[in-house]
């Protein structure tokens, strides 16, 4: 059985009508006439691993998921976190950008699925997220002050940093700062146009897969990967003969993966033979 490997954002999932969230019917036809059957679908994604729960419903067929980049994995019964941000870390890292940038927004998630902001008064990120919440894909929103909202949930750890950027906003610098700062232990990458991500040095949705590979005995040959942004090039540099990178996305990725395609529909039917 060969494994797909598929980023969410923009690859999996998309805005649909109603306020809801999900997979667009004509893939969503494609895998359900495979899954389990031809292919296995893991989610390699930036959220939480448990977003799986979600996918599974939505395919009616249980998933696993590669988490936060790298730094989770659920596999059947197995839950490992790999690597994770203290949280005097992640605000000692964000109260530093926050002062520095005011014009990005702080936020995270916990491994509970809890999603966290560090000013709530700021429209970005706490918009998306309650939105998210209601197509179903969040399992719940702190609207207090992330610092706050630890302490009231008891987190010690958190999955990520997530930072809300200006729509194509030239962020080298910033990311040249941070870098400078804190790359001994942290790397910020731009993941897309609207989010700057702060990742555990060593952890990737590469390192993540090779785990996931490692731990099911997967042959590497059989393993594919479909993505769309600038996070998702490591896992196609992995993968590289067997990656698929949708053609609405990032230019380096497109530069990275091997094949382009319009839909996740589209890289099936190359998985299944059709060149």
């Amino acid at each position: 059985m060969k494994t797909l490997f598929c980023d969410l954002d923009n690859t999996l999932l998309f805005p649909l009508q109603e306020d809801r969230y999900g997979i667009k019917e004509k893939d969503l036809k494609a895998l359900q006439k495979v899954l389990n059957k031809d292919i296995r679908l893991v989610i390699a994604s930036g959220r939480p691993a448990d977003i799986n729960e979600s996918i599974s419903e939505m395919l009616g067929c249980e998933v696993d998921a590669v988490g936060y980049n790298g730094h989770q994995i659920i596999s059947g019964d197995q839950h490992l976190i790999l690597a994770s941000f203290p949280v005097e870390d992640y605000l000692e890292v964000t109260s530093y950008i926050d002062e520095t940038y005011p014009y990005v927004s702080c936020g995270t998630s916990d491994f509970q699925g809890i999603y966290y902001v560090n000013d709530p008064t700021k429209p970005e990120p706490l918009t998306r997220f309650h939105y998210h919440k209601k197509a179903g894909i969040i399992k719940e929103v702190c609207d207090l002050p992330a610092a706050e909202g630890f302490k009231l949930h008891h987190v010690t750890e958190v999955g990520k940093i997530l930072i809300r950027v200006p729509l194509d906003l030239n962020t080298d610098d910033m990311l040249k700062d941070l870098m400078n700062r804190y790359g001994d232990k942290y790397v910020f990458i731009r993941s897309n146009k609207l989010f700057i991500e702060g990742l555990c040095v060593g952890h990737t949705k590469r390192s993540g897969i090779e785990a996931y590979i490692k731990m099911n005995h997967l042959d590497i040959k059989e393993c594919y990967a479909a993505g769309d942004a600038d996070n998702d090039i490591e896992m196609f540099e992995l993968l590289h003969e067997n990656s698929f990178c949708m053609k609405a996305g990032s230019q380096r990725a497109l530069d990275a993966a091997h094949y382009h395609v319009e839909d996740l529909a589209e890289a099936l039917e190359i998985m299944n033979g059709r060149e």
